[in-house]
């Protein structure tokens, strides 16, 4: 989709098109696209009108550059008391604030390079896993979740959704996650994450989960 959104601003003049791109978009920033499209890509009959917003991050949580990285309001081990994740999976450090209010909290992960991961996930150029970042992001959206319904058990991952990789985390980063509580409800959880290294976003995806 990318080269065919690409291709079609290329081969047809403003004059002729009902609906605007920005071609920012094939390098993986905002794209939008509206109206009826005078060509027939596969999947899509004329006049079939889209909009492609899948590429655009979501709008910041927060201005991570206000976080306040050097005060800790919930240490790694007030973390872990809460969810039950042990040993290589326990993925944070600590959370920075939760502003209970907005539903609104900020964690983070120290990515070090003696980790179980790095020998293997590439050798000669160790890169986080997408896996963990999004295992990273459902533990901080769970302790939020637990920690308002503690004595409702196990909260297991159910889904995720919308997930999306805009840059590398390698050892030496700290991964700061920021979450938004979408939904929290006596029977399933959801909220939106978005990670940032050097205040550069790097992830985001929307977990769900389910007390089990």
């Amino acid at each position: 989709m990318d080269n065919w959104v690409s291709s079609l601003s290329l081969a047809y003049p403003a004059s002729r098109r009902r609906f605007g791109i920005d071609r920012r978009g094939v390098r993986g920033y905002r794209v939008a696209c509206y109206g009826s499209l005078l060509t027939r890509p596969a999947g899509l009959s004329v006049g079939h009108s889209i909009r492609i917003d899948k590429y655009m991050p979501h709008e910041s949580i927060l201005d991570v550059s206000q976080i306040d990285q050097d005060q800790v309001a919930v240490s790694r081990d007030e973390i872990y008391q809460v969810i039950p994740h042990r040993f290589e999976f326990q993925q944070l450090n600590g959370i920075f604030f939760i502003d209970e209010e907005k539903r609104v909290m900020a964690g983070y992960r120290e990515v070090r390079g003696d980790e179980f991961w790095v020998r293997g996930h590439i050798p000669g150029r160790p890169i986080f896993p997408g896996v963990l970042m999004i295992e990273t992001a459902a533990q901080l959206v769970g302790y939020f979740a637990s920690s308002h319904f503690p004595d409702k058990g196990f909260l297991g991952f159910s889904g995720v959704d919308g997930v999306k990789f805009r840059g590398q985390v390698v050892p030496g980063d700290r991964l700061v996650m920021v979450g938004r509580m979408i939904e929290v409800k006596p029977r399933r959880c959801k909220g939106l994450v978005q990670g940032f290294v050097n205040g550069k976003q790097v992830f985001e995806g929307t977990i769900t989960g389910m007390w089990l």
